[in-house]
């Protein structure tokens, strides 16, 4: 088991067994093996966010409260009997409502973070199927009206037309049946059936530039596509072509911790040294690129050789 796992798990058990939410602190010192004090709080606060991300990201109802109102949270987990019925929906007039409110930039700077969200994921799986908004362009920049037209879409088994950036970054617009959207790293994405590749793709929801009604009827995802084990690919293969080529990543000790604990199921060696070499498969080369330099001087990129000499282009680009 990947270290990460573990804590991740001890994290979940820890928030099931008590009775109390628990602030970041309490966490730290009921867990010290798993978060230790090392003279970096950072670090250990950036590892405590990535387990509740993940955690939530698998569906565990993980609440975040500020009942003092001096921005410390505490964590619990919910119990199934506080949740929402699955066949639960807010009324029209509810759901206009709310997207109005969080719409209203005063209004919705109000509302911390982790409540904003919990709104944002309620009218985007809980509204009705409005049709008439779903055609109307001024609403498509909306990350919460996006997420609720393609849910909307994805449940009464329609297409929909988006206009959305090719591997180049040039806006195109094509058709799409929605199959269903999930969360990776706390970004929504839309798994649906391109008509053009007939081929199921992710579309990251932030990136859709428009959206309405096709004009063309939805079309069925194959029989055997499982949305989970889609939305678990790694995540330089999210919303790429389906063919892929197996990168070979070195990682030198300073940040090989990292690579581990982040793609534990990449790594094909280390040394004595604690040099890591990974193979991942990558169809979204940009994407896998900026993951590369996140590394800063302590990657390396193996192969295959195009991929090497595309990683030399993108530094030598206007982006770098």
């Amino acid at each position: 088991m990947s270290a990460a796992l573990e804590r991740q798990l001890a994290l979940l058990a820890l928030l099931a067994g008590t009775k109390q939410p628990l602030d970041q602190t309490e966490v730290f010192d009921r867990l010290p093996n798993f978060y230790p004090d090392k003279g970096k709080q950072a670090t250990r606060r950036k590892a405590f966010a990535r387990d509740l991300e993940v955690l939530q990201t698998m569906g565990a109802a993980i609440l975040a409260e500020d009942k003092a109102g001096n921005g410390v949270f505490r964590y619990r987990l919910m119990p199934e009997s506080d949740g929402l019925p699955r066949d639960f929906r807010l009324s029209e007039e509810e759901a206009k409502s709310l997207r109005g409110m969080l719409l209203t930039p005063m209004a919705a700077s109000q509302l911390a973070a982790p409540a904003r969200q919990v709104l944002v994921k309620l009218l985007s799986f809980h509204s009705p199927f409005d049709e008439k908004a779903l055609g109307e362009e001024s609403d498509a920049q909306d990350l919460t009206n996006r997420c609720e037209k393609l849910r909307a879409c994805a449940r009464e088994g329609r297409a929909c037309t988006i206009t959305y950036p090719d591997h180049q970054g040039n806006p195109e617009r094509r058709d799409i049946s929605p199959g269903g959207l999930f969360f990776r790293f706390g970004e929504p994405y839309c798994a649906g059936l391109c008509h053009r590749s007939d081929v199921v793709k992710a579309f990251k929801v932030a990136k859709i530039e428009e959206l309405r009604l096709s004009k063309q009827p939805g079309r069925p995802l194959p029989a055997d596509f499982d949305l989970g084990a889609f939305a678990s690919r790694n995540a330089f293969r999210l919303g790429a072509p389906s063919e892929a080529v197996k990168a070979r990543l070195r990682v030198l000790p300073e940040e090989a911790w990292r690579l581990k604990e982040r793609m534990p199921g990449s790594v094909v060696s280390e040394d004595k040294a604690g040099i890591v070499v990974a193979e991942i498969e990558v169809a979204a080369p940009e994407r896998f690129f900026k993951f590369v330099l996140s590394f800063g001087e302590f990657a390396e990129i193996l192969g295959p050789p195009k991929l090497r000499q595309d990683f030399v282009k993108h530094l030598e680009g206007p982006h770098a």
